[in-house]
């Protein structure tokens, strides 16, 4: 498997703005003219930015901390720690706290099976509904979703609906996936592989903490019922952190500019301080 995987890797090309980085100008214009690639879109512009030298925005670490990302550089990885909190503590101490609600063992491993059942839906679904309405409110929304679904736990329902109950928080639990994705849009090529390591890097402590914490509550003399609420609570603050993130998807000034291409004219929106405007872009409205 890993021979095929390696194999077909090999035919994978590099991104545009990576072979800009690195001075490999003519396989990145190869590789846009290839793939069909605007000159106005974000990898031809990190090609003509790198070939004309330009500099003056900041990249990896420090541009995580410019003006305009300082706090989404502290949201993003506490969205995701809290995500991956509920997601591992779930997956790991449920079929034990349903055993201390009434719950038989072998209904207790059933509903195990319906939150990782849950999750793999989730992450296909999510993801894909975060690339039409926007990563923002599918995230959202689906932490709403599962923090309801997780108190409604602590009533004790009926075994079918327990069975339903789990299957949705599995599924919103996967929203922290959309939540990578949302990260890649956010922020600019310059900067997105250093976000998401250290989105990533950071909310995997969320992994590690759920088990430990939910196995102290279920230990003490509060009980499952306060394990539940616990994991409630960590799924409503990550959606009130998402509304912070409210119109801000590209939160630095952007220039309209007028481009010359193939001797074809095109107007766009470029962002000001992200991408500096190259000698073939003629800035015209500010």
């Amino acid at each position: 498997m890993s021979c095929c995987l390696s194999s077909r890797t090999e035919t994978c090309p590099e991104p545009n703005a990576f072979l800009a980085s690195k001075g490999r100008h003519d396989e990145a214009r190869e590789l846009a003219q290839r793939y069909s690639i605007d000159a106005w879109r974000e990898p031809v512009m990190a090609l003509e930015k790198s070939k004309s030298g330009s500099t003056g925005s900041p990249s990896g670490l420090r541009f995580l901390f410019a003006p305009g990302y300082k706090i989404a550089t502290i949201m993003f990885p506490l969205i995701t720690f809290f995500g991956l909190l509920v997601s591992y503590g779930m997956n790991t101490w449920i079929p034990q706290m349903l055993r201390s609600s009434g719950y038989d063992l072998g209904s207790a491993l059933t509903f195990l099976l319906a939150f990782n059942i849950g999750s793999g839906f989730g992450m296909l679904v999510i993801t894909g509904l975060a690339d039409r309405p926007g990563s923002r409110p599918v995230i959202s929304v689906s932490f709403v979703f599962g923090a309801l679904a997780v108190s409604a736990l602590t009533l004790q329902p009926a075994q079918a609906l327990v069975f339903g109950l789990v299957l949705l928080i599995g599924f919103c639990a996967s929203s922290t996936t959309g939540a990578y994705g949302f990260v890649g849009v956010f922020y600019p090529a310059a900067a997105r592989g250093t976000a998401l390591g250290l989105v990533v890097g950071l909310g995997r402590l969320g992994g590690v903490c759920g088990p430990i914490l939910t196995g102290m509550i279920m230990s003490s003399a509060l009980g499952a019922d306060w394990a539940f609420y616990a994991f409630a609570f960590a799924e409503w603050l990550p959606q009130c952190w998402c509304r912070w993130f409210r119109g801000r998807t590209r939160p630095l000034p952007t220039r309209t500019c007028l481009w010359r291409s193939h001797g074809t004219c095109v107007i766009t929106t470029v962002p000001d301080a992200i991408e500096p405007t190259p000698k073939s872009c003629k800035s015209y409205v500010h």
